[in-house]
């Protein structure tokens, strides 16, 4: 539906869009897998949690011999393998975001460039050139969001 519409509107801003939209869906694609990795919990965070919480529930043994500093020491020593996997994570992630927001704008850059030079040279209507853009470019999106979580389609059903 979206490209029956588009190429109502105007036929060759719908050509130049359809020729950038790839790297939109690549886009859309690589931020949705970097959002879905951000959810897990590690081994070494559960085992931590688990000394903290025995520290705190005997907190009178462990004030009354001392051990408060050993605790705390222990704890970090735990999430520490956690702690740099999540630094690693946290690079991959922002680097994925910061690029699938740059295809995105140049994805805009290109097509409001195109449609401004077809409203002053070839006598399109503004009109057209938003309803080409909002109808590619917004289906688009939410087709690489789909295919994103298309892999978790199997798991889901069963």
């Amino acid at each position: 539906a979206a490209l029956l519409v588009s190429f109502l509107a105007e036929w060759r801003l719908t050509l130049v869009i359809l020729a950038i939209l790839p790297m939109l869906l690549i886009s859309g694609v690589v931020q949705a897998q970097a959002v879905q990795g951000q959810t897990s919990v590690g081994e070494h965070v559960i085992i931590a949690n688990k000394v903290l919480v025995e520290g705190l529930e005997n907190i009178g043994t462990v004030s009354s011999l001392g051990l408060e500093e050993r605790l705390v020491k222990r704890h970090m020593l735990l999430l520490e393998p956690e702690w740099k996997e999540a630094k690693r994570k946290r690079f991959i992630f922002a680097t994925s975001s910061a690029f699938s927001e740059a295809l995105f704008f140049f994805v805009y850059a290109v097509a409001f460039r195109f449609g401004g030079y077809l409203i002053a040279n070839h006598d399109v209507q503004y009109s057209d050139v938003f309803r080409v853009f909002a109808s590619l470019v917004f289906s688009a999106f939410s087709l690489s969001q789909a295919a994103a979580f298309a892999p978790d389609f199997p798991r889901a059903k069963s």
